[in-house]
């Protein structure tokens, strides 16, 4: 056997043989380095169709003494409803079905029906002559926390013994729509 007719032979096998791989493992595409792949946000099932993108406020009034919120303990503490450093009571929602109880658990602090616990641990509890009332968009909300916040709605919580007419009041300061008698 020539050595040419060898070289043929071992060309045709080597021939076959690449042949054959590519066909049963095809070769793999490698993206070009200059560029990069696009990224792709993979949602859970669960969470889809409940992303929204829903703004809120609330102020929190405790014997007559308007709560700030601007410390950054209060600021970005979850992904799904927090409030910013540059306007502390807007609050960002991102989640459908988020309850003001979802929100406030997000805050140092503590609130429920009957008492307010801040962030610096001052309470001020349902007791004689002081109450904690709660209101959205101008309307009393005794089951507050239990209740989903929706776009534009304003709250205010009021810890002290204000008349109905002070409530009143409190609301036009702070911009909050008043309900007709």
């Amino acid at each position: 056997m020539s050595k040419s007719t060898f070289l043929l032979i071992f060309l045709l096998i080597i021939s076959i043989s690449l042949t054959t791989w590519f066909i049963i493992a095809p070769p793999q595409i490698i993206p070009n380095n200059n560029s990069k792949p696009p990224l792709v946000m993979i949602t859970p099932i669960e969470k889809m169709g409940k992303f929204v993108d829903y703004r809120a406020s609330f102020t929190v009034y405790t014997v007559g003494l308007k709560r700030s919120f601007s410390a950054s303990m209060y600021h970005n503490r979850s992904d799904e409803v927090y409030i910013l450093a540059d306007n502390p009571n807007i609050i960002y929602i991102k989640v459908r079905g988020t309850t003001w109880g979802n929100f406030f658990e997000t805050l140092p602090m503590k609130l429920t029906n009957q008492c307010l616990t801040t962030g610096t641990d001052e309470e001020f509890c349902t007791s004689g002559i002081n109450s904690l009332k709660f209101y959205v968009n101008g309307v009393a909300l005794p089951d507050f926390l239990n209740t989903e916040i929706q776009n534009g709605d304003r709250a205010l919580i009021v810890y002290g013994s204000e008349t109905e007419e002070q409530i009143s009041n409190l609301m036009k300061q702070v911009g909050y729509p008043i309900p007709s008698n």
